[in-house]
């Protein structure tokens, strides 16, 4: 993913799904989008597939922005399963980010074959505005 300057893009107002099946790490991209102006709708995975996307959809005032996903997630669901069930929900145009912090390149390579775009962890603030101005369209954007 490219690097672009911040600041040239707001994310105020924009409804952020974020899932991680690791707590603090959830909470601590919480605490990135918040000041970003994000409104963020989280959750761990930790129950079953179907159930976790059910609530995640019952749990969005509107249709998501962005979603943050772990590619890791502990009940050996990936990322990338919860992407493709999220988009069956919202459409298949849904922008979404795979959050990797492994080492190996395996997982970078299962998601770029793909097409979805990876970031490694921890992220920055840069890297979260970095996503959005990549996926959201530049006809969403505010003017510079």
């Amino acid at each position: 993913m490219n690097k672009l300057a911040p600041g040239l893009f707001e994310a105020t107002g924009k409804l952020v799904i974020v899932i991680d099946d690791e707590p603090a790490v959830l909470g601590s991209l919480v605490l990135l989008l918040q000041p970003l102006g994000c409104e963020t709708v989280t959750t761990t995975f930790q129950g079953d597939p179907a159930s976790e996307i059910m609530n995640l959809a019952e749990a969005c005032p509107r249709r998501p922005d962005l979603v943050l996903v772990d590619y890791g997630l502990s009940i050996g669901y990936t990322g990338l399963d919860v992407v493709a069930d999220l988009r069956a929900v919202f459409g298949e145009d849904l922008p979404a980010v795979v959050l990797i912090d492994e080492i190996s390149l395996e997982p970078f390579a299962i998601a770029n074959e793909s097409g979805l775009p990876t970031l490694r962890k921890p992220l920055n603030a840069e890297d979260l505005l970095a996503a959005f101005q990549e996926l959201i369209e530049p006809s969403e954007m505010p003017p510079a």
